[in-house]
């Protein structure tokens, strides 16, 4: 199978909130007209998941040049964009209309100041954007969205055409007020087509989902070995295609969903929801097997600060950036030299942890809540990257070290305070993130102590609300560090205001592999990752060091007679079993950046991450296995 060219494997258990990276603008990044020489820094905040949702069409009218109407009445109500007090609400940012049909396209700016808050707040009970003057300045003339109601009006249709029916193809809008995003979906055939005049649509449901900056497939190209592929140019014989399932093959492989070898036809694995879009301000991981709900919201709040210095590329510390969200890597106590554990130093530790990457983060899986865990990721290595001033690309490569630590739930019954959901991480209750040491810890080693919260709990982060917010004022309890021996999982994360591609991969035993460990599946039949320290697991050669070994093939794996095949845990990715192809967008607002104004962007990754090497955690997580990160915020650059 082919890879997508520049794309980094990195390994990742999650990657969301703050961090501060020294950036550097290359040499010749003075525009005429866009010129950042005088900035110093660089500031990413997530935001929260965007709002919205799939809405439904009770009715909709195409009039060819004159009329784009579309109502939706939901089965129960309707998610609204932020009020007026929070940001991201369409007063402030403004919003789009997108309406797609027969190859024509219709679109809408819906500018702020059109906009107008209802209810007290301004936006508490909705919002409604008027254009009087429609279709001049803007086709749109009303969007109307409340809990019980859904209305767009435009007064004229762009490019949009419609022919006889049965003839027409599908409708799609795309609705964005502000940070919230709606769809529809309208699959044709329709309720009544004429052509130059009408198309009528008529109590169509809402789609699955909405459209969002990423796409796990399971297209192959057909006359190859399914083979991963995007489009037609991807294969060497055949056509790209979506089939319906995922035919393991006549090749002994490992049988979907077991990990035992097998020789002869293992079936036939379904498609499931393939293909799928990935949503923004969102973490995904895991293999096919994945037993944790995805996606993971990632909130707002985390601040990413880059420093900028013209000609040379360092990392900040925590002096620079006045906390420890900065990217020096861990070092001895005396003397400064690079290091991982304690032990790497000798006389001249302990190895510090100079800086942190975001606050705590909690990965809770409700099904079974004892394999829930919370990640700390520290900075590894020096950071490095750029920052173009003119359009906001970014492209930053930052080493962690990924501190995994068991906690399952730590407020339910038996260890009150009793609280809905499952909570992971220590929690920092009752503070603003915006005031010093306003809120209490709540668990790990601080229980009752001060602290800063460094998340939201926004009720945008769903069913994982109650797992914020969190904050490294609260750590966690050291004994239930599952990776102490070896400093926290080895990460090397890129991310991107591009795009990146990953493609799975068959290898004689394991389909779909989309990151490679070395594996004995045929050599013991242990179907130990090398590296474990477990017991029951061969010893390999070299010895277990308690890192799992990464590999792009089987030459790769040195201990060829033990630990032989370069496979991940289970075929597929993020619970599909059939997946083939993970995509991930980025995105900024092509803006010069010297204003030092906010410029809406969105950085994304795909990674791969190792096992833990504990039985629970990977088996719950599908370890090893991809994950994707898709953060949407705001850049900003400044003196």
């Amino acid at each position: 199978m082919r890879r997508s060219q520049g794309l980094k494997k990195v390994l990742l258990i999650a990657c969301a909130m703050a961090v501060a990276v020294a950036f550097v603008l290359p040499a010749g990044d003075a525009f005429s007209a866009c010129n950042c020489s005088g900035m110093s820094k660089y500031t990413f905040t997530t935001g929260l998941p965007a709002g919205g949702g799939p809405i439904g069409t009770k009715i909709a009218l195409i009039k060819p040049g004159t009329l784009y109407k579309i109502v939706s009445k939901p089965t129960t109500t309707y998610p609204l964009p932020p009020d007026s007090t929070v940001p991201g609400n369409p007063g402030a940012a403004g919003g789009s209309v997108t309406v797609t049909a027969n190859g024509g396209t219709l679109t809408c700016d819906l500018a702020a100041g059109n906009w107008k808050g209802l209810g007290n707040p301004a936006g508490s009970k909705g919002w409604k954007y008027v254009n009087t003057a429609a279709p001049s300045g803007d086709a749109c003339k009303l969007v109307l969205i409340k809990a019980a109601v859904i209305k767009v009006l435009a007064k004229a249709t762009g490019t949009l055409t419609v022919v006889d029916e049965p003839g027409n193809t599908d409708v799609s809008l795309q609705l964005v007020a502000g940070s919230s995003t709606y769809c529809a979906l309208a699959p044709a055939p329709h309720f009544k087509g004429t052509a130059g005049k009408l198309l009528k649509m008529k109590d169509k449901p809402a789609p699955a989902s909405c459209p969002g900056p990423g796409t796990l497939s399971n297209y192959r190209c057909s006359n190859e070995d399914n083979g991963a592929c995007a489009d037609d140019a991807d294969c060497d014989f055949g056509t790209c295609f979506d089939p319906p399932g995922v035919c393991s093959g006549d090749l002994t492989v490992m049988c979907s969903g077991n990990g035992t070898p097998c020789t002869g036809t293992c079936g036939e694995v379904a498609a499931g929801n393939l293909p799928m879009s990935l949503e923004s301000a969102a973490l995904y991981t895991g293999g096919g097997l994945n037993s944790v709900p995805l996606p993971l919201p990632v909130p707002d709040r985390g601040k990413s600060v880059f420093t900028l210095a013209a000609g040379a590329l360092g990392p900040t510390t925590p002096g620079a950036v006045g906390d420890r969200h900065c990217t020096k890597g861990r070092t001895c106590s005396t003397g400064g030299a690079p290091c991982i554990v304690d032990l790497d130093c000798g006389a001249n530790g302990p190895c510090l942890d100079n800086c942190l990457y975001g606050a705590p983060l909690p990965i809770p899986n409700p099904g079974t809540p004892a394999t829930s865990v919370c990640a700390v990721n520290v900075v590894g290595e020096d950071a490095g990257g750029t920052l173009a001033c003119d359009g906001g690309d970014l492209d930053a490569d930052l080493p962690l070290r990924s501190v995994i630590y068991l906690n399952g739930d730590l407020f339910k019954a038996s260890t009150p305070p009793d609280i809905p959901g499952v909570q992971p991480c220590p929690l920092c209750q009752g503070g603003d993130p915006d005031v010093l040491l306003s809120g209490t810890c709540l668990g790990g080693t601080n229980n009752g102590g001060a602290c800063t919260p460094e998340t939201s709990d926004s009720a945008a982060l769903g069913d994982i609300q109650n797992a914020y917010p969190t904050s490294h004022d609260c750590p966690n309890d050291p004994l239930k560090d599952i990776t102490t021996n070896i400093g926290g999982l080895p990460i090397e994360l890129a991310l991107t205001t591009g795009s990146q591609t990953l493609n799975a991969e068959d290898r004689p035993n394991g389909r779909r592999n989309f990151c490679g460990f070395c594996r004995d599946v045929t050599g013991g039949g242990s179907l130990c990752f090398e590296g474990s320290l477990v017991g029951g697991c061969p010893a390999s050669i070299p010895a277990a060091t308690g890192n799992a070994v990464p590999c792009n093939s089987d030459a790769d794996c040195a201990d060829a007679d033990t630990y032989e095949s370069c496979v991940q845990r289970n075929p597929g990715a993020f619970s599909e079993a059939a997946a083939t192809r993970i995509e991930v967008n980025g995105s900024t607002d092509d803006a010069c950046m010297d204003d030092a104004a906010a410029h809406a962007q969105t950085q994304v990754s795909i990674f791969c991450i190792p096992p833990t090497f504990d039985s629970t955690v990977d088996a719950a997580g599908d370890l090893p296995g991809p994950g994707a990160t898709l953060l949407r915020g705001d850049g900003q650059v400044s003196p």
